[in-house]
């Protein structure tokens, strides 16, 4: 059976080569392939709702019908109607960047295999005029949650890019408030350069789904620089002199001590913040005045202050009073005196007056008023000694004295 089969195989090959040669050349003279075009054929939009739902209206300009040239035998070609097409248009494949979307068209008469069938759309798309579509560029705001470790704090962050283009429906544009880069810096000690993928908020603080919004960027470069902290105390000085008459009685200041945060070098230099004395200048004031002091401004600029920057100063100022006192001669400290010669005043007493604040000078003693003569150079006789009289408890001796002592022997 075998030897049968394969005696004079090459010529059993070809002879059916040679049979569907001439089954082929027999078809297509009697039923030969050609194209006929047809036009009018109806397309159908699938998932409008794709469209809709996001807020978006819109029309056809262009391919409500589509014309196709279709190529096959000329038996079933000739027979071909648009009823036997069906064309249609998925929106749900289109973006609201895009204004055109794809036709298919596929032939529905059953009794047709339409492997023998080419279609060629002469116009493949539907034309769409989206509206209620906007555009609108918002800069990204930065959200840093949670706490570094001990010691360390957040520097001023780089960004980039600083600002989105969003393009999608009307409404949903609209409605967006903010643009968020958010990140979480709980237990950190080390700098951060991130990608973070950006989030949408309306004026409720309720996150917008990004679905049917064109983002020019998903998300952007985030870099934080992780300082150390530290904490310094404020110096301050004034400058001038207050109205004659009164005097500063005290000085206030809302701000002692600031936290700075820098690398580790920079703020290992700074021990103190010591503010100009030109800051808070009191000449010729006669009433309780206030200065508002910047302390930002007195820092490098590589070095970020944490704490509150504004010190309010208060220096209040009261006006001067004075008070006389009797103190007794025999309290006066005699100074280069003579163990040789004797000295008396002739008085008991001198009133001197002293100028200063009303605390300072009813808060005052004679037991603690300082009186020193210099008798240095007196020879026997009635004389005259100038006294000096210290300064003390703030307040201030008015004039000078002079007083009569008998000098002898």
């Amino acid at each position: 059976m075998k030897k049968r089969i394969l005696n004079n195989f090459g010529y059993k090959i070809l002879a059916v080569v040679l049979a569907i040669l001439l089954w082929l050349t027999i078809i297509n003279v009697i039923d030969p392939a050609t194209p006929k075009q047809i036009s009018g054929i109806s397309v159908e939009l699938l998932n409008k709702e794709s469209l809709t739902d996001l807020g978006y209206t819109f029309e056809v300009l262009e391919g409500n019908t589509v014309s196709i040239t279709v190529t096959g035998p000329v038996s079933v070609v000739d027979k071909l109607t648009s009823a036997d097409f069906y064309a249609c248009a998925d929106l749900s494949t289109i973006s609201p960047l895009s204004d055109y979307v794809e036709i298919q068209v596929k032939c529905t008469k059953s009794s047709i295999s339409t492997h023998n069938l080419n279609i060629v759309l002469r116009n493949d798309a539907v034309k769409l005029n989206i509206e209620n579509r906007e555009s609108r560029t918002m800069d990204v705001e930065v959200e840093l949650t949670g706490t570094p470790a001990s010691g360390f704090a957040a520097g001023d962050y780089d960004l980039s890019p600083m600002s989105i283009k969003i393009t999608g429906a009307e409404s949903t544009v609209e409605s967006i408030a903010r643009i968020v880069a958010q990140y979480d810096i709980e237990g950190v000690s080390m700098d951060i350069s991130d990608n973070v993928k950006l989030r949408l908020y309306d004026e409720d603080g309720t996150e917008i789904s990004t679905k049917g919004l064109i983002l020019s960027k998903e998300e952007v470069r985030l870099k934080v620089p992780i300082l150390v902290k530290k904490v310094v105390p404020v110096n301050y000085a004034y400058t001038g002199t207050v109205k004659e008459g009164y005097k500063v009685s005290k000085i206030t200041h809302s701000i002692e001590n600031v936290v700075i945060a820098g690398t580790a070098a920079t703020i290992e230099g700074i021990q103190s913040i010591d503010l100009p004395a030109e800051l808070i200048n009191i000449s010729d004031i006669n009433a309780d005045t206030s200065y508002s002091v910047r302390i930002s401004h007195y820092v490098p600029s590589n070095v970020k202050i944490l704490s509150e920057v504004v010190s309010e100063v208060v220096v209040d100022v009261e006006p001067l009073i004075t008070k006389v006192f009797e103190i007794p001669t025999d309290k006066f400290e005699l100074l280069n005196a003579d163990e040789k010669l004797n000295y008396e005043f002739t008085k008991k007493s001198v009133s001197v007056t002293y100028s200063g604040l009303k605390e300072d000078i009813e808060a005052m003693a004679i037991s603690g008023i300082v009186a020193k003569a210099d008798v240095s150079g007196l020879t026997a006789g009635t004389r005259t000694v100038k006294v000096q009289f210290e300064n003390t408890n703030n307040c201030t001796v008015v004039g000078e004295y002079t007083v009569p002592v008998v000098v002898s022997k």
